[in-house]
C-alpha cells in the first residue's frame, strides 16, 4: 500500500515537472517569403501587347538590387472576338467589368414562402 502511494506521488511529480517544462518553452515561428508572384503586361506605344517575350527579357529589382526570377510562364490572351451579328454589337453586355473599385458588394436574398401542400 505504501509502495503504491509512492509510485502515484512520483508519477504526479513527474507530470507536474514535465508540464512546467513545457510551459516555459515558448514556441518559435520562423516567417519569410521565398518567392512572390508578379503578373506583368507588356504593351507597345499603341497599347498593343508584345508577345514572345522570354524570362531573359525581364529584370526584377528590389530596392535597386536585382533579384532572381525562379519561375517564368508567358500567358498570351487572344483578342476578343468581334461579334458578327449587329444585334450582338448593340446589346449591352451583362457584365462590364470584374473590378470592384469601391469594394462594396450588395447581395439581396429573398426567401420564397411555400404555402401548405405546395411542392418545392
Amino acid at each position: 500500500m505504501h509502495f503504491a502511494k509512492t509510485i502515484r506521488l512520483a508519477v504526479l511529480c513527474a507530470l507536474i515537472a514535465g508540464s512546467a517544462l513545457l510551459a516555459q518553452q515558448t514556441p518559435v515561428f520562423h516567417a519569410g517569403v521565398d518567392a512572390i508572384e508578379l503578373d506583368v503586361t507588356v504593351v507597345d506605344k499603341d497599347g498593343q501587347p508584345i508577345r514572345g517575350l522570354q524570362q531573359s527579357d525581364f529584370t526584377v529589382l528590389e530596392e535597386k538590387s536585382p533579384r532572381p526570377i525562379v519561375a517564368f510562364d508567358a500567358v498570351n490572351v487572344d483578342p476578343p472576338v468581334v461579334p458578327t451579328a449587329k444585334w450582338m454589337r448593340d446589346v449591352t453586355p451583362d457584365v462590364d467589368t470584374n473590378s470592384f473599385e469601391n469594394r462594396r458588394l450588395f447581395v439581396i436574398a429573398r426567401r420564397r414562402k411555400c404555402g401548405m401542400g405546395a411542392a418545392g
